[in-house]
């Protein structure tokens, strides 16, 4: 089985990173390190045993190499408890794994289920049903809050405080060991405190309608 991890950062030097990496191509794992660099370093070289790629400034192109390479250890690992993990993949974010040749990667992933967009209440069905989801949408973080599903959301910050503070939601970087560190925990029954915010009950209607008339009479 090959194991992605995902570096933020030039390598080497990293020695706690690369010890670990060491330490599971000893133990009979293929590493595919991805990472960045600044300088003239080649793509592409094996150091210890360890593949690395590096990307220099289009980090899209390395965020889906990553993506494509680590879902396999992600399904794997949690294949005992969760049957199937169902990727809902944007038109376009599909067109750019085919630009840089790495759909076909994704589809040598055993339970792993690639969806086209739906519609709104098809996708809320999914979200209910989900033991926990991973997105770096602004809109889910708030759905899953409503629905009281486990939310890991890959970015730096978020413009739905309130997700974090009272919801659902964890704000997390894009690195293998913290994703699935945080998905064991959900597997262990140690959730986030999470309410659901004021106000969040389906009346916003009413109440704007209230406010409104207030206003104009």
């Amino acid at each position: 089985m090959t194991i992605g991890m995902i570096l933020d950062a030039p390598f080497p030097p990293d020695p706690r990173v690369e010890n670990e990496a060491v330490s599971l191509v000893q133990a009979g794992y293929q590493v595919c390190l991805f990472c960045l660099t600044y300088g003239d370093e080649p793509a592409e070289e094996i150091h210890e045993g360890i593949r690395i790629c590096r990307y220099k400034s289009d980090k899209l192109e390395y965020k889906l190499s990553a993506l494509a390479h680590t879902l396999p250890f992600y399904t794997n690992s949690m294949a005992k408890k969760i049957k199937k993990v169902v990727f809902s993949i944007h038109p376009r974010t599909l067109n750019n794994f085919n630009k840089f040749g790495l759909f076909e990667q994704l589809n040598t992933i055993e339970n792993l289920t690639i969806i086209e967009p739906q519609n709104y209440f098809s996708f809320q069905k999914l979200i209910a049903h989900a033991f926990c989801v991973i997105t770096d949408s602004g809109g889910i973080q708030e759905e899953t809050t409503f629905l009281q599903v486990p939310c890991i959301t890959l970015r730096e910050n978020t413009e739905r405080p309130s997700t974090i503070e009272e919801g659902t939601n964890t704000l997390m970087s894009f690195k293998t060991d913290e994703i699935l560190e945080s998905i064991q925990e959900i597997f262990k029954g140690k959730l986030k405190t999470a309410t659901i915010p004021k106000h969040w009950d389906g009346h916003a209607t009413e109440r704007i309608i209230k406010k409104s008339m207030e206003f104009l009479v």
